[in-house]
């Protein structure tokens, strides 16, 4: 076994431990009052800050679940503000992912049933505290946070051109094309017709004419195949605006 699957499971193994050990709010007021009484607090005065100790720190650890919520959906707005050829992001989405994953994960966990006793050391008064699973929930859901903001902070590279870029610029080019063509078979049709209707008793000049838009149908039907190819095996939009 590696030391990163010891790692693993060792963590494992103390979150289902401190899960297990993780006190409701009811019960740990009732266990702090304990304490702080066998601390030589009076009970009047223990059930007190017992119960003052309890709900700071409860709006503490809510607090926290709603401020890394709030961090991450304006991380989401800024990620989804990046333009697709951003090199930044791909991986800025990515990261989005798992932060997403982590955040839920943190802000699922119960603040009331995650409250957790610190024993009394060398004269101190015991303390409450979040417990592990908490704890440790939020420090993973900070930590994917922070993966974020470090890869946005990061300038983009211009220099760094994505696959996607190359295919937007091709299909592009497509289009463009495409358009160009229809312009000019409508164009020399036109201007066909026009030649055709100027010629009027001129043989020479009417066969011109009558050439000109047989060209012209013969250049509409290449075309027009042409586009139905491109269409028909590709994801080319030729209906969008630019």
């Amino acid at each position: 076994m590696n030391h990163k699957k010891i790692l693993i499971a060792i963590t494992v193994f103390c979150l289902s431990a401190t899960s297990a050990l993780a006190l409701s709010k009811e019960e740990a007021t009732s266990e702090y009052v304990k304490q702080l009484t066998l601390a030589g607090l009076d009970e009047a005065l223990a059930s007190e800050k017992a119960a003052s100790d309890v709900e700071f720190l409860l709006e503490a650890m809510e607090g926290s679940q709603y401020d890394l919520t709030v961090t991450y959906e304006a991380l989401e707005i800024r990620v989804d503000s990046l333009n697709k050829n951003d090199s930044r992001h791909d991986a800025a989405d990515e990261a989005l992912k798992i932060a997403e994953e982590k955040v839920i994960e943190f802000t699922g966990i119960p603040a009331q049933n995650s409250l957790d006793l610190q024993d009394a050391v060398a004269g101190t008064l015991p303390r409450l505290i979040a417990d592990l699973t908490f704890e440790l929930a939020q420090i993973t859901a900070t930590e994917a946070i922070n993966g974020v903001n470090q890869i946005l902070i990061v300038p983009d590279r211009p220099g760094d051109v994505p696959a996607t870029t190359v295919e937007w610029f091709l299909s592009q080019l497509i289009r463009q094309l495409f358009r160009f063509a229809w312009l000019f078979i409508l164009v020399a049709f036109i201007v066909s017709g026009i030649f055709f209707i100027l010629a009027k008793d001129n043989e020479e000049r009417v066969t011109k004419a009558r050439n000109m838009i047989l060209y012209s149908l013969v250049g509409f039907a290449v075309i027009s195949l042409a586009f139905a190819f491109v269409k028909g095996f590709t994801a080319i939009d030729f209906f969008a605006f630019i």
